[in-house]
Formats: C-alpha cells, sequence, structure tokens
C-alpha cells in the first residue's frame, strides 16, 4: 500500500455525514468516533428513546455520529430533526462517556459519547415516551441512563 495514494483518494472522500458507508466503516476501525446521545425528558421525568436499526429491537437514545466541521449542538438538532422530527429547544451537555473497543458497545471500533439533556420545542413524532429503562435497551444506554436518571 502506497501511503501518499491512500491518502490524496481519502482527500476527494466526501466529509461526514455524507461519507461512503464503507469507507466510514473503515476508518471507525481506525481512529476514535465521537458520537453524541440525546437524554430527552419532559417534567414528568419520562425520556424518550427508539428502536435502533440492527439491534435487533433493542430500545436507544436517539444520537450519531458529530459530521465534520459541526458542534456537538449542531449534531444534536440535526440528530433530533431526523430521528424524532422535532426541534430541541434547550441543549445541555451531561457528561462524556469513553467506549473503547471490546466495551458494551454493538459495534466496533472506539468511541466517545457526549451525553445531553435537551428539552423539545414539540411532542416527538417518531420514538417513545419512557418512565423506566426497558428491559431491551443497548447496555451502553443503559449505563449512560441510568447515570443520567440519578443525577435528575
Amino acid at each position: 500500500m502506497n501511503p501518499d495514494k491512500l491518502a490524496k483518494e481519502l482527500d476527494s472522500v466526501p466529509r461526514f455525514p455524507h461519507t461512503p458507508l464503507q469507507i466510514f466503516e473503515s476508518l471507525k476501525n481506525l481512529l476514535p468516533m465521537v458520537a453524541v446521545e440525546l437524554l430527552i425528558t419532559r417534567p414528568d421525568r419520562s425520556f424518550v428513546l427508539i428502536e435502533k436499526v440492527g439491534t435487533s429491537g433493542a430500545w436507544a437514545l436517539p444520537g450519531g455520529y458529530i459530521g465534520f466541521n459541526e458542534s456537538p449542538e449542531d449534531a444534536c438538532r440535526r440528530i433530533a430533526k431526523r430521528d424524532l422530527g422535532m426541534v430541541l429547544s434547550s441543549i445541555i451537555f451531561f457528561k462524556i462517556f469513553n467506549w473503547p473497543e471490546g466495551s458494551l458497545r454493538s459495534t466496533y471500533g472506539h468511541a466517545l459519547s457526549l451525553l445531553f439533556q435537551c428539552k423539545a420545542k414539540k411532542n416527538i413524532k417518531h420514538g417513545k415516551y419512557f418512565k423506566k429503562i426497558p428491559a431491551k435497551v443497548l447496555p451502553h444506554h443503559a449505563i449512560m441512563l441510568n447515570e443520567a436518571l440519578l443525577a435528575q
């Protein structure tokens, strides 16, 4: 493999979130990826989860990777619109979680999750509100939920 040729080819790849999936999957195995996770709550302490595609019906926090030159807050807004069909009225950083490869995450690669506590301007169009963490939730999201909900 010629590193100069590979670097030149990679320079022509569209920046995330427009990176082709095959290239993105290869890159995430080389570098830690940074994701945002949204804990959207209502005054009654209920919170939103979505059914995550490809996880056998497991529930998850809405979330995704931060795009190139995208702020974490802008990523939160993009993900809320994409996953829930809604606009956020408040976005407050809660905590960073480190998920090295081989940890509880169901995918490969090293990731950092920035958990944000959010409020919505309107009701969600997709997803479901819960008052308790369901049994079938992604394991690493259960950790984040337990920690954040105890802090409220």
